[in-house]
């Protein structure tokens, strides 16, 4: 803030609860493969993670999980960390699940309140800023903390 020429002390913001209403719920087929491995097929926009989860729940190398995702469009979001749950049946499953159980499972983004104090020089540039958010995250923190930070981040 001492490089700062201007200051706005303690502006807020309030952000409501979100959910993620994405075009498509969603899906996953898993199809078991030869040397213990996994094939998904997942409309995850992570398949990173989908394939971290199911390594550790099926206790296999993360080698042995193959994801494939095709075009993910209009997800917003929503389908980047909370992906079909993995299954230990050893035969091929398919999941899909309605809208109303999907948006239950995806969850959101708790209500927010931001207090900030930013500085900045004569032209604009932005030399400082002090954030205090307040998640109002209930008994479950869900995905808000990440999404926050994805925000800041953007």
């Amino acid at each position: 803030m001492a490089e700062s020429v201007h200051h706005i002390h303690s502006a807020e913001i309030k952000l409501p609860s979100q959910y993620y209403f994405y075009m498509e719920s969603q899906t996953a087929l898993v199809v078991p493969d030869e040397d213990n491995c996994m094939v998904v097929y997942s409309s995850s926009q992570v398949p990173e993670s989908v394939q971290s989860i199911i390594s550790r729940c099926l206790n296999i190398p993360k080698h042995n999980v193959r994801v494939i995702t095709r075009r993910v469009g209009g997800g917003f979001g929503g389908k980047a960390i909370k992906a079909m749950p993995p299954y230990k049946l050893r035969r091929p499953v398919r999941t899909y699940v309605n809208r109303k159980t999907d948006m239950i499972l995806a969850g959101g983004r708790h209500p927010m309140k931001i207090n900030y104090t930013i500085g900045f020089k004569s032209k604009g540039k932005v030399t400082a800023l002090h954030l205090d958010v307040l998640i109002n995250a209930g008994m479950s923190i869900d995905v808000s903390p990440i999404i926050q930070f994805w925000r800041l981040v953007i």
